[in-house]
């Protein structure tokens, strides 16, 4: 289908980190169930722990980012969306693209 149209949002971009847990990890991190943070100082090595896990997840998100997603499957009519922010790490980039993708 040729190309009818572009869109661009520009925002925040998330990546979200979603795995199952035991018990022993939450208290570790001081952390909740069913709870979302703002990660402050101490929870910076459970990202490295995360990142090791076989489990782990990577959920690309944000308000603009989930908006442009949804006009385009809404839309359906070839509209072309890109999205551009610096990443800090290739694993990183590729996490978002690889959940960009589905």
């Amino acid at each position: 289908m040729p190309l009818k149209g572009a869109l661009l949002g520009m925002g925040n971009p998330l990546l979200d980190v979603s795995c199952v847990v035991d018990q022993a990890f939450l208290d570790k991190y001081q952390l909740k169930l069913n709870d979302q943070i703002l990660a402050e100082e101490k929870h910076v090595p459970m990202y490295k722990e995360l990142a090791a896990r076989a489990d782990v997840e990577y959920i690309a998100g944000g308000a603009t980012q989930n908006s442009i997603r949804v006009a385009q499957w809404m839309l359906q009519v070839g509209v072309q969306v890109s999205a551009a922010w610096p990443l800090t790490t290739r694993r990183t980039q590729a996490s978002v693209h690889n959940s960009l993708q589905q």
